[in-house]
């Protein structure tokens, strides 16, 4: 259990995947073999029946440390929850001996909620605990055991400490298992047949469409909304349907309204489409999309971001490799296979523009945003799967007083991101923050300026007076309630230090909220 909870505490601590991805591994090298199985079901988000209440478990430390209520009141209001005013309350002293984490785990399945002796055996177990142990321990006890981690780390963690390829190892760890019925080797390393048949062919996203490229000759070209949504492999092989993020996710349970798509479809197929939040014939906020990814797929989650499937390529056909075809045969291809199905509401063929002249496409980006995308996608239709170009429409602009400066991580010398904020009435506000690359010789100007007006510095973070005025880019922007300003900018970026602005030019916050409402095709904003 301790080595466990010292996982724990190093996922927690991690800036970076990477380092998140090497605690899981140290951790499974080193610990008890019969743990590793149980981890696994824990940072998957599942954990044992709840066995206490949180008034029985404040009787139970009470009971034991002799406490007056004044004292059990207050720890229980000041702490952040009943597993840590316990754990706090008990103390904080190490056992030398520390408990495996199986054995916990199995002592609490088999914990009965009405055992005359649940009290004493809990106390039994408190005292071989430390003090983090112990809060961890009551979170299982409690039923209220939570751990954020990203599904995604764990897989590739496992993929590396297995040697097996990611996608063997989605459909088994989401699958219905128990830690108790089945071991490690029987989980994760025996083989199966279905392994072969349920591997993605991957995704390609597309490259940056080149500037300086022509595109005189439109009727080579197919040419569509690029829209702000997930990206998936649509797979139908040996009578089973499943779905694959473009990072290689297993999506099955995230989606379970597209199971309708599993009977009646021809088998050995793929197909790439995408998925968007959508609505009684309206597009909604990307970000719903991501936000529903996020959480479980419940029928509430579901109905707040309704999806609509686009379908825009084939990939495979009737056990066949369609990768190398032009787009032009594989398009003629779906367009038929789309023709011969009874397809639900929420799919649909992806509708290519149809610009007829150079000067048409340049108008189309300038519109996008009214359309709800972020740029066109443009593939030639002799063109293999894979070589795709993405067009994005051009950048909003804002000019934005610089209010902060934080240090680098790993050179705390230099200042690497920078706050700004626009007025909201005549308070600037934090607006964003974005990483920041200059000359040496503007750096070096900067430098001067804060080293002279700096108001105040908490940890890496320095306070200047609101004086200097920069140029902001930024993709796009939407409502946002966990910041002060309301409002999130996508991918915002320095374009300019604008030297001979003041903060009079700066816009106020009405300006920005009202871009978002007008969906305005006017990109500047000063």
């Amino acid at each position: 259990m301790r080595d466990f909870v010292a996982l724990l505490n190093s996922i927690e601590k991690a800036l970076h995947d990477d380092d998140r991805q090497r605690a899981l591994l140290r951790y499974w090298e080193n610990c008890d073999p019969q743990d590793r199985i149980w981890s696994l079901w824990l940072l998957l988000d599942r954990r044992p029946p709840k066995r206490a209440s949180s008034q029985e478990v404040m009787e139970w430390v009470q009971t034991w440390t002799a406490y007056p209520d004044w004292l059990i009141s207050e720890a229980r209001e000041k702490a952040s929850d009943v597993a840590e005013a316990a754990a706090l309350l008990i103390g904080m002293e190490t056992p030398a001996y520390s408990c495996q984490l199986h054995e916990w785990l199995i002592f609490l399945l088999d914990l009965r909620s009405k055992d005359p002796n649940r009290s004493t055996q809990v106390k039994e177990a408190w005292q071989e605990m430390n003090g983090q142990e112990r809060y961890w321990f009551n979170r299982l006890l409690l039923g209220s055991f939570r751990f954020k981690l990203d599904p995604l780390v764990l897989i590739r963690a496992l993929s590396v400490y297995t040697e097996r390829p990611a996608y063997t190892l989605w459909y088994r760890l989401l699958s219905d298992w128990s830690p108790s019925e089945m071991n490690w080797s029987e989980l994760l390393l025996q083989e199966r047949k279905e392994d072969q048949w349920r591997a993605p062919l991957g995704l390609i996203s597309p490259s940056p469409w080149p500037i300086e490229k022509d595109l005189a000759s439109l009727e080579d070209w197919r040419i569509d909304w690029w829209r702000e949504g997930q990206r998936v492999e649509l797979q139908w092989r040996e009578g089973e349907f499943n779905i694959w993020s473009a990072e290689g996710r297993w999506w099955n349970l995230q989606f379970p309204e597209l199971s309708v798509l599993k009977d009646g479809f021809s088998n050995s197929l793929v197909l790439q489409g995408y998925l968007l939040a959508y609505q009684e014939g309206q597009f909604l906020a990307p970000q719903l999309l991501t936000e529903r990814l996020a959480k479980k797929p419940t029928k509430k989650n579901r109905d707040n971001c309704p999806v609509l499937l686009v379908l825009d390529d084939l990939l495979e056909y009737q056990r066949e490799d369609w990768r190398n075809r032009p787009l032009k045969e594989r398009w003629e291809r779906l367009e038929d296979w789309c023709t011969d199905q009874d397809l639900p509401e929420m799919v649909v063929l992806a509708e290519p523009l149809r610009p007829h002249s150079s000067k048409a496409v340049e108008t189309y980006l300038k519109t996008a945003q009214s359309a709800g995308a972020s740029g066109l996608m443009l593939r030639s239709w002799a063109a293999s799967y894979g070589k795709a170009f993405y067009w994005p429409r051009p950048d909003y602009e804002v000019l934005a007083s610089l209010l902060y400066l934080t240090r680098d991580e790993r050179n705390p010398a230099r200042f690497s991101h920078l706050s700004f904020g626009i007025w909201k009435g005549e308070e600037l506000i934090t607006l964003c923050k974005c990483s920041y690359t200059t000359t040496p010789e503007e750096y070096e100007e900067l430098m001067a300026f804060v080293s002279e007006n700096t108001i105040e510095r908490f940890g890496p973070v320095v306070s200047i007076s609101s004086e200097l005025v920069f140029r902001l880019a930024f993709q796009n922007l939407r409502h946002s309630r966990r910041r002060k300003s309301g409002l999130e900018l996508i991918e915002p970026r320095v374009v300019a230090w604008e030297k001979a602005e003041t903060t009079d030019k700066v816009p106020q916050l009405r300006e920005l909220m009202q871009l978002i409402e007008s969906n305005k095709s006017s990109q500047r904003i000063d």
